[in-house]
């Protein structure tokens, strides 16, 4: 009868408590420092994912998207924003929560490697070469995407240990058509100068005219070197 009773009581009793781990969230201040990368993914002679223009024939589509960062005052990450450009308000609805959560695991102190190596490698289109000389292929937009932010948040045992490497200093790395791109897709803070282009209306003139009103019997080549004028 005891050994019934003792039963029961076992079976009733309150069950024993369950330790929570309570991480505590680590806040970014009200101004902090960060970058903003214009990333570009795909086939970058195609057309734009998220507009009605059709790729040419034989090009397939690229993304483009602006990702900006917070830091903390020791420069570690701490929050993520993703701005598509030409997306539609689904896909930008769920970058947006994607970035948020991925913003609260960094500032609960979730490592951003251990986050890195589960989507690095990840396959999805729009694929293939990128705007970046860094990294020139990506296999999906988070690749590309986390392998920036490793590069540019972790040391070089980290980098190592997930394979990410800094592509620019080898030039067999590039994309055989960036020649052709670096005019329209390679980012840079400079105006290009029109002297000396064929487009500069008055260099052109001046230099076709040179020596037409000294009446000397010579006319000047597209360079401005006069050679003589052939008579009869």
């Amino acid at each position: 009868m005891k050994d019934d009773e003792a039963e029961v009581a076992e079976k009733t009793a309150a069950p024993e408590p369950v330790f929570r781990f309570e991480p505590e969230r680590y806040r970014l201040e009200d101004e902090r420092a960060g970058h903003t990368w214009k990333l570009v993914l795909g086939d970058l002679m195609g057309a734009q994912l998220g507009t009605e223009t059709k790729p040419p024939k034989g090009r397939g589509y690229y993304v483009k998207a602006y990702v900006t960062t917070g830091e903390y005052p020791d420069g570690a990450l701490g929050e993520v924003f993703i701005a598509p450009d030409k997306e539609g308000s689904f896909l930008r609805g769920v970058l947006d929560g994607y970035a948020l959560l991925l913003s609260i695991a960094l500032q609960h102190g979730i490592p951003l490697e251990r986050i890195a190596e589960k989507f690095l490698h990840m396959r999805f289109e729009p694929s293939g070469y990128t705007n970046d000389e860094s990294i020139p292929m990506a296999s999906s937009f988070f690749d590309l995407m986390f392998r920036k932010l490793a590069l540019a948040h972790l040391n070089a045992e980290a980098l190592e240990r997930l394979g990410v490497e800094d592509r620019s200093k080898k030039p067999e790395a590039q994309c055989p058509c960036q020649e052709e791109l670096n005019g329209s897709w390679k980012e840079t803070s400079q105006r290009p100068s029109l002297v000396g282009s064929p487009f500069n209306k008055v260099q052109r003139e001046a230099s076709l005219g040179a020596g037409s009103d000294e009446g000397d019997g010579k006319k000047a080549r597209a360079g401005g070197s006069p050679v003589a004028e052939p008579t009869g």
